[in-house]
C-alpha cells in the first residue's frame, strides 16, 4: 500500500534538502500542503507533480535566504 501522505521531514529526505527548505516553500505557497494540528502534510500527487516538471531539482542550491532569490525558477 503506498502512502498518500507525506511528512515535512519526509519529503525532505527524499529531495536531499534541510526541512526549513520544505517549510519555506510551504509558507511561500510554492508547495502545497495540509495542516493537520500542529503537522504538515504533502500529498503524493503534488510531489509526482512537482517532480515531473522538474520543480524539485537543483533545490539543494537553494538552501536558507538563497531560496527567496531563486524562487522564480519554482514557479
Amino acid at each position: 500500500m503506498n502512502k498518500t501522505w507525506y511528512s515535512v521531514a519526509e519529503v525532505s529526505e527524499r529531495f536531499s534538502v534541510s526541512q526549513s527548505t520544505i517549510r519555506r516553500l510551504i509558507a511561500d505557497t510554492y508547495l502545497p500542503a495540509l495542516r493537520v494540528g500542529q503537522q504538515l502534510r504533502i500529498h503524493t500527487d503534488t510531489l509526482e507533480h512537482f517532480q515531473d516538471a522538474g520543480l524539485m531539482s537543483g533545490l539543494d542550491t537553494l538552501e536558507g535566504d538563497d531560496l527567496k532569490s531563486g524562487s522564480e525558477t519554482l514557479e
